[in-house]
């Protein structure tokens, strides 16, 4: 578990030119970001930019998030 207080919901998330609420109307879908900033790479998270530096500690806890969306789906 990764803790109640790394959930974050969000009311209106800007997905920016997002197009997968094309493709949420036709199958069951789940969309979600996931957040890879750490102690590790503070002043190295800014998204599109040369020096991003990407916590892959995040990834593990990606794959696990899905395949627990997946079971619950099925159940």
């Amino acid at each position: 578990s990764i803790g109640e207080d790394n959930l974050i919901e969000m009311d209106n998330p800007d997905t920016g030119g997002e197009d997968f609420s094309f493709f949420a109307r036709e199958v069951p879908s789940c969309f979600m970001f996931l957040g890879c900033k750490s102690d590790k790479n503070h002043d190295t998270c800014i998204l599109h930019n040369s020096k991003f530096n990407c916590d892959e500690d995040c990834i593990k806890i990606g794959i696990k998030a899905m395949v627990n969306i997946v079971i619950d789906y099925f159940k």
